[in-house]
């Protein structure tokens, strides 16, 4: 798979992790103004993540519990990818990323081969000292 099919896999699990960002803060606003339920609103939420996480996702990645950002943590529009790097044998790549905002963060998406499929097996903060810092995907 070439470096342009990897960064379109991580492209679309970003833009679905947005709008289901998006969707649990709708959701919640429904629960506070009483058309749904929390808990409705909740397993709506984890429905849809489920489905994104083993869409996108290793069997061998750590689910998040149940949280989403208002402003979405996920947004497509911020995140520009600097580059991919091979690890191991075309098995595993890295993925480095920077968001356009003022903050300029930095992550570090690593994915790997998994039935013929690049996966996302973790995700990493670049602290400003360098250091990654495990993040939930």
């Amino acid at each position: 798979m070439s470096d342009e099919a990897i960064k379109e896999t991580l492209i679309q699990f970003i833009a679905q992790m947005q709008n289901w960002e998006i969707s649990c803060s709708k959701r919640t606003d429904e629960s506070e103004s009483g058309l749904l339920t929390y808990e409705d609103s909740s397993r709506i939420a984890m429905q849809d993540y489920h489905e994104i996480f083993s869409t996108f996702c290793s069997s061998k990645a750590t689910p998040r519990t149940f949280h989403y950002q208002k402003p979405p943590s996920y947004n497509a529009d911020t995140l520009q990818i600097e580059r991919v790097e091979n690890v191991s044998d075309s098995l595993e790549v890295r993925v480095y990323l920077q968001s356009n905002d003022p903050f300029q963060t930095r992550y570090v998406f690593r994915l790997i081969r998994e039935c013929d499929k690049w996966k996302i097996h973790s995700k990493f903060r670049i602290a400003s000292n360098g250091q990654w810092r495990v993040e939930d995907l």
